[in-house]
């Protein structure tokens, strides 16, 4: 099961700290491939067994991996529990500054794992101007 294997890499790699990410790719670039009324009768409840069992061991953020435009879907990630998402796509319409604006804190961890660009000389700020949009 999913959730057995996600509490054993958290104790056998220490992972406590970092945290969980649950990939579940179910979008592509015009939209998700269930409806969200799918999405909360289906997919959430296993999520949110999956989230509760993670932090209930330590677990200090579970995010969800998926590529695509998941808009649709984002209540449900956030009633499900999780921390955030990765990627914030933006070619699919996704718009880190419009998710901070409506999701606050949430919207701005969401959209932090496309904002940067990691290369050898460090972060570099990505494709626009973000200064004030991640959480101090």
């Amino acid at each position: 099961h999913l959730t057995a294997i996600g509490l054993e890499q958290l104790r056998r790699w220490d992972l406590y700290a970092t945290g969980v990410w649950i990939f579940d790719d179910m979008a592509a670039t015009k939209g998700p491939m269930f409806s969200p009324k799918t999405a909360e009768a289906i997919l959430a409840p296993a999520w949110s067994l999956m989230i509760d069992s993670f932090k209930e061991a330590g677990a200090a953020k579970v995010i969800l991996h998926s590529d695509g435009d998941v808009s649709p879907l984002l209540d449900t990630f956030i009633d499900a529990g999780f921390d955030g998402i990765n990627p914030v796509e933006t070619h699919t319409g996704l718009d880190p500054v419009k998710l901070r604006k409506r999701y606050g804190d949430y919207g701005a961890r969401a959209a932090f794992a496309e904002t940067f660009e990691v290369s050898e000389y460090g972060r570099q700020p990505g494709g626009r101007e973000l200064d004030g949009l991640l959480p101090r």
